[in-house]
């Protein structure tokens, strides 16, 4: 259906961030996955460029495939903090099922804070358009 399914995803997932960007202390987070999303949405746009190439859709699609994966779990991670740091303002912190909630948060936080940041990298990588595996002479991959 020409991206279509791809396009409403992408929509859905830059409606959630927008509408949640300023959630109360998970501004940060909301910054860095948003930023990752740029990095995103620019590495695809050159990716296309490269995939005019033979060889490079198959060279590059695992890591099409990781980073959009990363940015898939990035959101379902920070929609999970914002249900358990709402769950968390109205039990307290002396409520049994406190930690449990609190976990969520600090998955949420780790997540985005230190797995985010490599689709900058991914983009610099995309942006390199290295052809080294596919220029090279076949023979050099035998034992």
């Amino acid at each position: 259906k020409k991206g279509e399914i791809f396009a409403a995803w992408m929509k859905h997932i830059i409606d959630f961030v927008a509408a949640n960007k300023d959630a109360a202390g998970l501004e940060t987070e909301f910054a860095i996955y948003n930023e990752a999303m740029r990095n995103y949405n620019e590495a695809l746009k050159v990716m296309t460029g490269l995939f005019a190439t033979p060889g490079m859709a198959q060279t590059y699609a695992t890591r099409v495939l990781h980073a959009t994966g990363k940015i898939w779990a990035g959101k379902l991670l920070l929609e999970m903090a914002l249900i358990a740091q709402k769950k968390i303002d109205e039990i307290g912190k002396d409520n049994f099922d406190y930690t449990f909630y609190a976990g969520k948060v600090a998955s949420a936080r780790f997540y985005i804070k230190n797995i985010m940041p490599d689709l900058a990298a991914f983009l610099e990588v995309c942006k390199n358009a290295d052809d080294t595996c596919i220029e090279v002479a076949e023979e050099i991959f035998y034992v």
